[in-house]
């Protein structure tokens, strides 16, 4: 099952800034995060005492899903 991924204004404002090959990898590794959210790549953990969990891309953007 894939989940759908929404982007904040500050993130697409940060997006832009980015590489092109940084974008790249960031575009794969969401595509990643839609359909398994629990891969071993995206080091998912759950953020201790809620309900949330963080997923780390190339070791310094992390995503909420």
């Amino acid at each position: 099952m894939a989940f759908q991924i929404t982007f904040t204004e500050r993130f697409q404002k940060h997006y832009s800034d980015l590489t092109e090959i940084e974008k790249k990898q960031l575009r794969n590794k969401l595509a990643i995060l839609a359909e398994n959210p629990l891969h071993p790549s995206l080091r998912t953990k759950r953020i201790q005492g809620t309900d949330e969990w963080t997923s780390e891309s190339f070791g310094i953007m992390k995503a909420i899903p």
